[in-house]
This record gives structure tokens, C-alpha cells and sequence, in this order.
């Protein structure tokens, strides 16, 4: 009997140890092991349900001081952008759902907490957009309450005047 008791703890043993990979103990907590990321997003969204066609130019100028530059070109193609490609160049790193989605619209993501942005959008060399904002940022424990690490997003949104 007592074998049979050892193969049992012994089994139990290795369950509990084998999750650990997923969870630990800090400070009588219990905390899980899922990441997260700090940073800003910007959403952009045309006036209208679509993105003209044409080059899109988004500068984001950080607290006066550093521009971060980055564009995209949206096709005039029906069919290529109903297969969700309308996109056709980009170096922006972002989501699109252009094309294909009610209302278009493009994610960008930047991995900085400003306390001011001056953002400008211009589309085939005109100027569309512009948004001045101190973000807001929320902070989210994913772990747990007192449980690493500790992450700030905000985001903004800009509706581009298209004409």
C-alpha cells in the first residue's frame, strides 16, 4: 500500500512541477507568465467608408523633438484589393484593413510613451490630417495585481479629410 501511495504523490508531484512553466510564485502571489508591451498606437480611418487611392505620408513628430516618418500606397485596383492586398508598398509596420474591411482603416504602433505627439498626414502631397494629443495611458497587469510587468498603451485617432 505504501507503493502505491509513493507512485501517487509521485504523479502529482510531477503534474504540479510540470506547470510550473506557466505560473509562479512571488510574495505569496501566484502569477502567470504572459508578456506585454508598452508603447502607442495611432488608427487611422479615411471620412469616407474607403482610402483613396494614392501615396499616404504619416509623420509623427514626438514631444518637438524627434519626427518619426513612415508611408503607405493604397491601390486603385477593385480586384486586388478585394482580396485584402490593396495595400501595394508600405514601411509604416502596421494593420491594414484596407479594402476589404467597413470602414478602412491602418493601425501604427509605436514603441514609445511621448507625453506629446503632432501628428500629419498627407495623401499624394496634400495635406489630410493633423492631430496634436498628450496620450493617456492605462496601465495592465496581464500576470496579476503585483505580478510582472507592469505595461502603458494609449492610442488616437485621426479621421483623414479625403475631400
Amino acid at each position: 500500500m505504501s507503493t502505491l501511495r509513493f507512485i501517487l504523490v509521485t504523479a502529482s508531484l510531477t503534474v504540479v512541477v510540470g506547470a510550473c512553466d506557466y505560473w509562479f510564485v512571488d510574495d505569496d502571489r501566484v502569477c502567470t507568465l504572459m508578456g506585454c508591451s508598452s508603447g502607442f498606437s495611432l488608427h487611422l480611418s479615411p471620412s469616407s467608408i474607403r482610402f483613396q487611392p494614392g501615396r499616404f505620408d504619416v509623420s509623427v513628430e514626438v514631444e518637438n523633438d524627434t519626427t518619426r516618418s513612415c508611408f503607405f500606397v493604397v491601390s486603385n485596383d477593385p480586384e486586388r484589393c478585394a482580396s485584402g492586398q490593396c495595400v501595394v508598398e508600405e514601411n509604416c509596420n502596421a494593420l491594414y484593413f484596407v479594402g476589404y474591411s467597413d470602414p478602412d482603416r491602418v493601425m501604427i504602433a509605436y514603441p514609445v510613451l511621448p507625453g506629446m505627439l503632432t501628428i500629419q498626414v498627407q495623401h499624394d502631397g496634400s495635406d489630410i490630417g493633423e492631430l496634436s494629443v498628450e496620450p493617456e495611458y492605462r496601465m495592465s497587469q496581464p500576470n496579476g495585481p503585483g505580478c510582472p510587468p507592469i505595461c502603458r498603451r494609449a492610442s488616437a485617432s485621426l479621421f483623414l479629410d479625403q475631400g
